[in-house]
């Protein structure tokens, strides 16, 4: 091999290996910010659920039913063995609206009647009414009085047919996670979970509507109050986008931060300039929020201000974190369970919580029936 050949080998060699080293050097730098989505904090949590159900009767995957968002689903199956209200293939299956309202609701009895008809039966209690009436907004309105205690429908539930038993039955053993990203993905599950059936009904249906056979159907529905309130809301939908629509069907709820705070004489001062002193709010400039939420004597409270000032509310969790959230939230199950550690539940308790070296905090719930 002549000097010439030899050159330009060296002078390929060089090249190649700095295109590799560049393309090594990229990959590694991506490898270093790449967060798996399972880590050891899911696998502790996931491996507790599996061994507090591990004595329960059935086949593995009958001793214990996870609830929590869809997005980790088939990890929790996998990791726990166990079954899971629902995952990656069923997110877009009515169980989403119903583990939305469980975790966006401020009402324990409410979150534990949605789970008890999600574990008897999934969607079986609603198709079996809804197919009694033919009218979803109307059966979801009905199921929503139900889960409130509403005495008027209490001997329309308990009329001999199927559905009480996807509302009654005592099921296996139930758990709820609360996990640090859902804080971030609190827009989507509080929005499905606010979801209004009756304005969606009006969206699909009312919008394609000759005037006169609208305003009869929002009238017939209880949609309207009056002919020409009818008449507006359909002017209305003619002129909305989907997009309009999305948003006015349901709201994007959300966490707008995090705060420290730390007590000083007699109140509490936050990093954000909130002063707390007596239990009561305020901010620098003299403004309030929507509401307060704080955990006193073992409960959880909630001060509302009818002359709030502005669009949030504010929760005061046992560790002196002031959390700034949409009113829907701030008194929600999910912020009790993740903001509060399940503080003020009786039939939420809490079984394991763990958290990654990167901060990452998870937290299981298991579910006291009775």
């Amino acid at each position: 091999m002549d000097k010439k050949t030899v050159a330009i080998s060296l002078v390929l060699f060089i090249g190649m290996s700095m295109l590799f080293i560049g393309m090594l050097k990229s990959s590694l730098a991506q490898v270093k910010s790449d967060v798996p989505l399972v880590n050891d904090a899911w696998y502790d949590a996931l491996q507790a659920i599996k061994q507090d159900s591990e004595n329960n009767p059935g086949q593995p995957w009958e001793r214990g039913i996870i609830t929590s968002w869809w997005d980790f689903g088939h990890h929790f199956k996998y990791l726990s063995d166990r079954a899971v209200t629902f995952d990656g293939g069923t997110q877009v299956t009515p169980q989403a609206h119903w583990v939305g309202k469980l975790f966006l609701s401020s009402e324990e009895d409410v979150s534990v009647g949605i789970l008890r008809m999600l574990d008897c039966g999934g969607n079986k209690a609603f198709e079996i009414m809804n197919a009694e009436i033919n009218d979803a907004p109307e059966t979801i309105r009905r199921l929503n009085s139900y889960f409130i205690h509403d005495k008027d429908f209490q001997a329309w539930f308990m009329n001999g047919t199927k559905k009480e038993q996807y509302l009654l039955c005592t099921p296996t053993s139930a758990y709820v996670i609360a996990s640090e990203e859902m804080v971030g993905k609190a827009g989507v599950w509080g929005h499905f979970g606010s979801w209004d059936f009756n304005r969606a009904d009006m969206w699909i249906n009312v919008k394609g509507m000759q005037r006169e056979q609208a305003i009869s159907y929002m009238l017939s529905h209880n949609y309207t109050k009056s002919d020409n309130e009818a008449q507006q809301l359909w002017m209305q939908l003619q002129r909305m986008t989907e997009s309009e629509a999305n948003n006015w069907i349901a709201p994007w709820p959300g966490y707008a931060g995090i705060d420290d705070c730390v007590a000083q004489n007699s109140s509490i001062v936050c990093s954000n300039g909130v002063v707390i002193t007596d239990e009561d709010v305020t901010l620098s400039d003299g403004r309030k929020p929507q509401s307060f939420v704080y955990l006193k004597e073992g409960r959880i409270v909630e001060k509302k201000y009818p002359n709030a000032t502005l669009g949030y509310s504010m929760a005061l969790t046992p560790d002196n974190k002031l959390v700034l959230a949409s009113p829907e939230l701030a008194n929600s199950l999910f912020t009790k369970l993740f903001f509060f550690n399940g503080a003020g539940l009786e039939q939420f308790k809490l079984l394991k919580e763990t958290q990654n070296i990167d901060g990452f905090k998870i937290k299981v719930f298991k579910v006291d029936w009775q």
